[in-house]
Parts: C-alpha cells; sequence; structure tokens
C-alpha cells in the first residue's frame, strides 16, 4: 500500500546519516497535509454512515475506520476525494446487504429485496421488511447522488454502469443465498464463477471509483463492463484471500461454502492441500495484473494503477486473517499510521 509504504519510508529515511533536512521535511509536511485530508474525509463518512442508523434495525458490522483504510489503498491520491467518498458509501452499504443476504434474510425476504433492487424504485420501499429498508433506500440515495455530483463533468450516464454492478452483486447473492438454504454445496469453479467473484464487488468497486475519476470515459466503463483480465484477476485475487482469511470463522455460522471448502470437494483434498491451490491461483491471478500493467496503452494508467492497487490492499486487509471483519493490534496500527498520527516534524 503505497501510503503505508511512505510512511514507512520516510522513518527508514530520517535514520539515515546522510539524509537532506529539506527534503525529509517537505516529505512530512506533504504526508501530514494529506493526512489531514484524509481525516477530514473519513470524519465526513462517518457522520454520513451514522445518519443512516442501519444499527438501529439490524445488527450490522461497523467497520468505518477499516473500510477507510482499504479504500486508501485502492485510490489514494489526494485528487479523488469523490471517488473515494463515493466508495466508501457503496461499501459501506454492500458490507450490510452482503450481512442481510448472509445472516438475517429468508429467501422470500431476499427475493422481494433482489426484485426492489431490480426495479430500482424508492415506490419498492413499502413492500420490504423494515430491517431492509436501512439498506435499500441508502443504495438508491446514493447513486442519485452521485448523478448530480458528476453531471457537470458529462458522466451522469455513466453512473448506469455503476447501477447496473449493483443489481448483478445482488443477483448473485441471491444465488449463494439459495445454495445455503437448500444445503447445496458447489464445486470450486461453479462457486467463483455463478456468483463469487461477483459478490466480492470489484467490478462495482472500480464503476464506483471511475466516477470520481476525471481520466474515465465512456469507453472505460464499456471496457470495464467486459471484465478484461486485469478486473477478472482482481477480483480472483480478493476473493480468493478473503475466503482463505475467513473459512473457518465461517464454519462457526450458517454461511455459503467458501472457496476452500469447494476446492477440497472438486478435487478430493484435504485443507492443507486446497490452500496450496488456492494460493497457486492467486499467483496466476496476480501474473495476469501485471501483464496488463504492461501494456498501459489500452487505458489510461491511473485507471489500471485502481486493479494494481486494490490487490495490495487485499493482501494487507486478509494477509493471514480478515482484519476488515475482525480488527486486529496490526489493523489499528496500520490506520493509526495512515489516518490518525501525523508525523513529527
Amino acid at each position: 500500500m503505497t501510503r503505508l509504504e511512505s510512511r514507512h519510508y520516510i522513518t527508514f529515511y530520517e535514520q539515515d546519516a546522510s539524509h537532506n533536512k529539506t527534503l525529509l521535511k517537505f516529505a512530512k509536511l506533504d504526508f501530514n497535509s494529506v493526512l489531514s485530508l484524509y481525516r477530514e474525509e473519513l470524519r465526513y463518512c462517518t457522520r454520513w454512515w451514522r445518519s443512516v442508523n442501519a444499527i438501529a434495525k439490524i445488527p450490522v458490522r461497523e467497520r468505518m475506520a477499516e473500510a477507510f483504510f482499504w479504500i486508501l489503498g485502492a485510490i489514494y491520491e489526494p485528487h479523488y476525494c469523490i471517488g473515494r467518498i463515493a466508495f466508501f458509501k457503496v461499501f459501506m452499504v454492500v458490507t450490510l446487504l452482503d450481512d442481510i443476504y448472509d445472516s438475517y434474510g429468508t429467501i422470500e425476504e431476499l427475493k422481494l429485496l433482489t426484485k426492489a433492487i431490480d426495479r430500482w424504485d424508492y415506490g419498492c420501499l413499502n413492500d420490504l421488511p423494515e430491517y431492509m429498508k436501512v439498506g435499500y433506500q441508502p443504495t438508491l440515495d446514493i447513486f442519485d447522488e452521485l448523478e448530480g455530483l458528476v453531471a457537470k463533468e458529462g458522466k451522469s450516464d455513466c453512473v448506469d454502469y455503476a447501477r447496473e454492478e449493483m443489481k448483478r452483486v445482488c443477483r448473485k447473492h441471491l444465488v449463494e443465498a439459495r445454495w445455503c438454504s437448500h444445503n447445496y454445496f458447489p464445486m470450486l469453479d461453479e462457486y467463483l464463477n455463478d456468483a463469487s467473484l461477483i459478490t466480492f464487488g470489484y467490478q462495482l468497486a472500480a464503476a464506483v471509483c471511475y466516477l470520481g475519476m476525471r481520466e474515465s470515459n465512456n469507453d472505460a466503463f464499456e471496457w470495464l463492463s467486459k471484465n478484461p483480465n486485469i478486473i477478472n484477476a482482481a477480483n480472483i485475487v480478493g476473493r480468493l484471500l478473503n475466503d482463505m482469511a475467513g473459512h473457518k470463522s465461517e464454519h462457526k455460522m450458517d454461511h455459503v461454502s467458501s472457496a476452500v471448502d469447494c476446492c477440497m470437494r472438486q478435487y478430493g483434498v484435504t485443507e492443507e492441500k486446497a490452500l496450496q491451490e488456492l494460493n497457486r491461483r492467486v499467483t496466476d491471478a496476480w501474473k495476469d495484473v501485471n501483464q496488463a500493467m504492461l501494456r498501459p496503452h489500452v487505458m489510461p494508467r491511473p485507471l489500471l494503477n485502481l486493479a494494481v492497487n486494490f490487490c495490495r490492499a487485499v493482501e494487507v486487509v486478509y494477509k493471514d486473517e480478515d482484519t476488515y471483519t475482525t480488527p486486529n493490534h496490526i489493523m489499528k496500527n496500520n490506520i493509526t499510521l495512515i489516518m490518525t498520527d501525523p508525523i513529527p516534524i
């Protein structure tokens, strides 16, 4: 993660007896200035999420600092403020919907929710149980707000790409919910290709971020919608690392099989062998990401960098364990380094 590495490098550089004092001071001032911007953005995002008040209707994962840390890993440049804040809002709502699909909704209720999201109509609120309304209304509000924000840049039509991706994520969540409800255990390839690569959500995240990036245009959204190799690879890295980090804790609850379980079933191997296979697939996906970066003419480089940085953030968040769902001391220290504590001048 670029910001985390920058913080560590400044500390390392200061310990070098031959460091340039003027350069070091400017590096610290720049880092602290951007850190102040992040704090203001997080303060705004926190107020927004508190106003949604989802916790009053349903027990949800309120991981605001952890979510923002992840987002900074993917899109950290100061001038992408709109993309960061939009990503945060969608991230929190998707986490809420993920919890509803995984843990709280019956199949019949989830069908209603998915149908409502497909229709994208505030009138559908009346058809939903109370606890689902707290996820449905903010979803519509976020994308309406985005249309207004990007209209002056001529990108209001591009919001439809992100909106359709949101609908697709929810449809695939329903697929996973049906598997779980019917005690159906998919093989690995079916698990990944029919649902779980989509529900990880990188394509949705990219579409939302692109709306806040001046380098994007209609061609970029068309390219994204075709799921090019670098986008598919980012989803593979994210989904497999997520599942490997969290599969043991998910065994304690009624949850769809993880990639580890599906791999063991498909190949008839032990958990250890399954983890080796999934790590091999992550390595291959990283090769696809790197290969795409050798052809930066395909799309503006900042749009490709987003995929690389997203994968880097996933590697940090899911290294050995799921530090988003269950933050540990490493996650808390990383948040402190890039979001709360300035470097002493």
